[in-house]
Protein backbone atom coordinates (compact mmCIF):
# COMPACT_ATOMS: atom_id res chain seq x y z
CA UNK A 1 0.00 0.00 0.00
CA UNK A 2 2.70 2.64 1.19
CA UNK A 3 4.70 1.61 -1.57
CA UNK A 4 2.13 2.64 -4.32
CA UNK A 5 0.69 5.77 -2.44
CA UNK A 6 1.57 8.57 -1.11
CA UNK A 7 1.99 8.42 2.56
CA UNK A 8 0.81 12.39 3.19
CA UNK A 9 -2.46 11.60 1.20
CA UNK A 10 -3.05 8.34 3.02
CA UNK A 11 -2.35 9.59 6.79
CA UNK A 12 -3.72 13.19 5.85
CA UNK A 13 -7.44 12.25 7.49
CA UNK A 14 -5.79 11.07 10.10
CA UNK A 15 -3.27 14.44 10.83
CA UNK A 16 -6.32 16.43 10.50
CA UNK A 17 -8.26 14.68 13.32
CA UNK A 18 -5.23 14.97 15.73
CA UNK A 19 -4.76 19.03 15.23
CA UNK A 20 -8.04 18.93 15.58
CA UNK A 21 -8.83 17.43 18.89
CA UNK A 22 -6.52 20.68 20.04
CA UNK A 23 -9.64 22.78 19.36
CA UNK A 24 -11.48 20.16 21.86
CA UNK A 25 -12.59 21.96 25.24
CA UNK A 26 -12.50 25.56 23.83
CA UNK A 27 -14.47 27.58 25.52
CA UNK A 28 -17.63 28.96 22.69
CA UNK A 29 -17.65 32.38 22.09
CA UNK A 30 -13.98 32.62 21.18
CA UNK A 31 -13.19 34.46 18.22
CA UNK A 32 -11.59 32.60 15.19
CA UNK A 33 -8.11 33.90 15.91
CA UNK A 34 -8.23 33.46 19.72
CA UNK A 35 -9.28 29.67 19.16
CA UNK A 36 -6.44 29.69 16.41
CA UNK A 37 -4.23 30.77 19.18
CA UNK A 38 -5.39 29.03 21.91
CA UNK A 39 -5.44 25.65 19.76
CA UNK A 40 -1.81 26.35 19.13
CA UNK A 41 -0.02 26.97 22.65
CA UNK A 42 -2.09 23.58 23.54
CA UNK A 43 -0.43 22.17 20.82
CA UNK A 44 2.91 23.37 21.59
CA UNK A 45 2.67 22.54 25.54
CA UNK A 46 1.55 19.07 24.21
CA UNK A 47 4.86 18.61 21.86
CA UNK A 48 6.24 20.18 25.13
CA UNK A 49 5.73 17.38 26.90
CA UNK A 50 6.69 14.43 24.77
CA UNK A 51 10.12 16.14 24.26
CA UNK A 52 9.91 16.54 27.85
CA UNK A 53 8.95 13.17 28.54
CA UNK A 54 11.81 11.76 25.87
CA UNK A 55 14.76 13.40 27.60
CA UNK A 56 13.51 11.93 31.45
CA UNK A 57 13.74 8.37 29.29
CA UNK A 58 16.98 9.40 28.16
CA UNK A 59 18.57 10.25 31.18
CA UNK A 60 17.13 6.96 32.76
CA UNK A 61 18.74 5.32 30.11
CA UNK A 62 22.14 6.77 30.51
CA UNK A 63 22.02 6.59 34.55
CA UNK A 64 21.38 2.42 33.76
CA UNK A 65 24.27 2.52 30.81
CA UNK A 66 26.45 3.88 33.44
CA UNK A 67 25.76 1.57 36.04
CA UNK A 68 26.81 -1.46 33.65
CA UNK A 69 23.30 -2.08 33.52
CA UNK A 70 21.95 -1.60 37.30
CA UNK A 71 18.96 0.67 36.67
CA UNK A 72 19.44 3.86 38.87
CA UNK A 73 16.36 5.23 41.02
CA UNK A 74 17.99 8.41 41.46
CA UNK A 75 15.31 11.26 39.96
CA UNK A 76 12.89 8.06 38.93
CA UNK A 77 9.23 7.85 39.95
CA UNK A 78 8.61 4.53 41.90
CA UNK A 79 5.08 3.22 42.05
CA UNK A 80 4.56 0.15 45.10
CA UNK A 81 1.64 -2.17 44.69
CA UNK A 82 0.30 -0.03 48.37
CA UNK A 83 -0.19 2.94 46.76
CA UNK A 84 -2.85 2.68 44.31
CA UNK A 85 -3.26 2.01 40.88
CA UNK A 86 -2.58 6.12 39.52
CA UNK A 87 -0.10 6.95 42.24
CA UNK A 88 3.33 7.28 41.84
CA UNK A 89 5.74 8.67 43.93
CA UNK A 90 9.29 10.79 43.87
CA UNK A 91 12.62 8.95 44.80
Amino acid sequence: MHAQNDPRETSARGRQAFMRSFYDGLPEGLTDEERERRADQARKAYFAGLAFKSAKARRQRKAVDATNGAPSTKGAAVKTASDGPDAVRAV
